[in-house]
């Protein structure tokens, strides 16, 4: 289960076509071989691609938006469907490749108690940044600071968000990993420098 494939479901343009009534309902998934004429792959290979809920599915080797895989033997393949997968690739290359942290920078990413959000904080911590989450509920935000290794959480459902990101970052944000869709962010300063932020909930 991901939540992108609750928008998958709306009849509406977007970066990938709809799942039609019908349709076999795509998702990322891991599936044992159980018979192939592919010198890539043997019976009893285990793999990752897109083929979706499905109970067997006959392929050439290329599925959807993610291509037959092998898992290597050293990766539990549960990994591939989180850290190896959509969430972690969609963390990694937008965290780094769009928001290019560079070490001692402030970073706030919303949505971070979530399977994408919580990858990339914890590379941006890698990075040696500074990283702040934005979650709803106490129990994601201990999460957040207790074993993901945030270094601050912020209650969205009761705290002012404006208000608390300004004390948390007296020096500015340098980079906002924009994951939940949730909120108008209102810049100002020079892009080339930390920059202030003034956040209110979107209507």
């Amino acid at each position: 289960f991901d939540p992108t494939q609750r928008g998958w479901l709306n009849d509406m343009k977007s970066y990938m076509p709809p799942v039609q009534i019908g349709e076999v309902m795509r998702s990322s998934t891991i599936s044992q071989v159980i018979e192939s004429n592919i010198p890539e792959f043997k019976e009893g290979d285990i793999v990752q691609g897109s083929f979706g809920w499905q109970e067997f599915a006959i392929t050439d080797g290329k599925a959807g938006f993610m291509n037959a895989s092998k898992i290597p033997d050293n990766i539990p393949p549960t990994s591939s469907l989180s850290v190896y997968g959509v969430t972690g690739l969609t963390a990694y290359f937008g965290l780094l490749d769009v928001g290019g942290p560079k070490e001692g920078d402030t970073v706030v990413i919303s949505g971070a108690a979530g399977a994408t959000g919580s990858i990339a904080g914890q590379i941006a911590k890698i990075k040696g940044c500074r990283v702040i989450g934005i979650a709803g509920g106490t129990k994601k935000c201990n999460w957040l600071t207790e074993e993901a290794n945030f270094d601050a959480a912020i209650d969205y459902k009761s705290a002012n968000l404006g208000e608390t990101l300004t004390e948390l970052c007296p020096n500015g944000i340098d980079v906002v990993f924009e994951n939940a869709e949730e909120y108008q962010f209102v810049w100002t300063g020079e892009t080339s420098e930390p920059i202030t932020l003034k956040a209110d909930e979107a209507s």
